[in-house]
């Protein structure tokens, strides 16, 4: 599992102050440890350096603070370094917890989108039947969304890295979206609007196919990333929401239609 991005880029940080402090103090001490220590000692012994120092004491002075100085400096990055490491393995830890709840996160979102594949069903059935004449079929409760996969979708979101923090919150935007349009069709008199009807099943079996691709990564089997969905994709969630049953391979190239006009 990679680092959180922003833990990580934090510590990079600190450890670039930390090479500044490291680079600053090399080129102020090499030269001064020469002419104060080697030159002194080399061009007429012990004496002489005694008389370098007593003449300099002013600047050894300024050094001996400054040297404290950065090593003060130096450990305090050294800490503020330690504490960001401590905080992305904590929140490692946490995220490695909140993920091993989005399998039975997903798993519920997954029935919840079967029962409105059954909304969509009759209406589909009908059209097949009877054609483009709107025939009045019986009303359907909508069901009802779950709410248990929110707090692992929740902490999956706010611990995660980027990609897969936006592909949860893409899942939780289309998901409103498509309980208000199921809601207001299963309200409906019984009609069957078609056009309606094909949009929201392609929504659906769109909806179906990002939490089926979140799947492999909530099990731990693959590193998450972030590719456009592919055809075989929307082909296993529309056969998982059971539409082959219902529409056949007339349904599913109307599906694979809609969505392909939707992102061009």
């Amino acid at each position: 599992m990679k680092k959180e991005y922003f833990l990580a880029k934090e510590i990079r940080t600190v450890t670039g102050e930390k090479l500044k402090i490291f680079t600053l103090t090399l080129l102020i001490c090499t030269p001064y440890i020469y002419c104060m220590y080697i030159h002194p000692f080399t061009h007429g012994g012990w004496e002489n350096a005694q008389e370098v120092w007593f003449d300099w004491q002013s600047l050894n002075s300024g050094m001996v603070t400054l040297l404290g100085g950065l090593i003060a400096l130096w450990a305090s990055h050294s800490y503020q370094e330690k504490q960001h490491n401590i905080a992305a393995e904590h929140r490692q830890r946490e995220f490695i917890a909140a993920k091993s709840f989005l399998p039975e996160a997903l798993s519920e979102l997954t029935e919840y989108l079967e029962k409105c594949a059954e909304i969509l069903y009759e209406p589909i059935m009908r059209h097949q039947h009877f054609g483009p004449i709107r025939i009045p079929g019986p009303r359907r409760d909508p069901p009802t969304q779950p709410v248990r996969y929110r707090d692992a979708f929740s902490r999956c979101i706010s611990l995660s890295d980027s990609d897969l923090s936006k592909h949860l919150s893409n899942i939780l935007i289309l998901l409103q979206i498509s309980d208000a349009r199921i809601k207001a069709q299963a309200c409906r008199d019984g009609t069957t609007n078609i056009d309606l009807t094909l949009d929201n099943t392609a929504r659906l079996v769109e909806l179906q196919a990002l939490v089926s691709y979140a799947f492999d990564h909530a099990r731990g089997e693959e590193e998450f990333q972030i590719k456009p969905l592919e055809f075989k994709h929307y082909h296993n969630a529309y056969s998982q929401l059971g539409f082959h049953t219902a529409g056949g391979s007339w349904l599913e190239e109307k599906i694979r239609d809609i969505i392909e006009t939707s992102k061009r």
